[in-house]
């Protein structure tokens, strides 16, 4: 889900956890995502 673009309090929400550092556990970010995100919010002049 992560990988696909869910935000992760959902994926939170849905594995029923009552804190977001118990689903930070489970998640490991891929690098493409990772990658594509900081292209899409760095600022422009880096």
């Amino acid at each position: 889900m992560l990988i696909r673009g869910a935000h992760i309090l959902a994926i939170k929400e849905q594995l029923g956890h009552a804190f977001v550092e118990t689903t930070m556990v489970y998640l490991h970010a891929a690098p493409i995502a990772m990658q594509a995100q900081y292209r899409f919010f760095a600022p422009s002049y880096l």
